[in-house]
C-alpha cells in the first residue's frame, strides 16, 4: 500500500533530477543540463566499472520536443565531443518530456 502511495512522489522526483554520483557523471551531468533546454532529468552511470570508458546517459529534456530519435542522439553527441573521443562506449537514452 505504502509503495503505491509513494510512486507518484519518486516519479516526480525523478522527472526534475539529476542522477550522478562520481565527479566525472556530474560533469557530463552539468554539461548536457547546461547544454540542454529544458533538461528536466539526467542521469549518468559509468558501467565501465568506476574507468570512465563506459556511460549510460538517460535525458529527458524540451529540446527533444518533435525530434527523431537520432536528431536527439546527434545534440547529445555534439555537446559530449571531446568525451566521447575518450569513452569505449555509451547508451543513451533521449526522450521529450510528456504532456501533462
Amino acid at each position: 500500500m505504502l509503495r503505491a502511495q509513494l510512486r507518484p512522489l519518486v516519479h516526480q522526483l525523478r522527472a526534475v533530477c539529476t542522477v550522478a554520483t562520481s565527479d566525472a557523471e556530474k560533469a557530463i551531468a552539468k554539461k548536457l543540463k547546461t547544454g540542454l533546454n529544458g533538461a528536466k532529468r539526467v542521469e549518468v552511470q559509468d558501467t565501465s566499472g568506476g574507468c570512465g570508458a563506459m556511460y549510460r546517459i538517460s535525458i529527458v529534456a524540451e529540446d527533444f520536443k518533435g525530434q527523431s530519435i537520432v536528431k536527439q542522439h546527434q545534440l547529445v553527441h555534439r555537446l559530449l565531443a571531446d568525451d566521447l573521443k575518450q569513452w569505449h562506449g555509451l547508451t543513451l537514452e533521449t526522450r521529450a518530456p510528456s504532456a501533462s
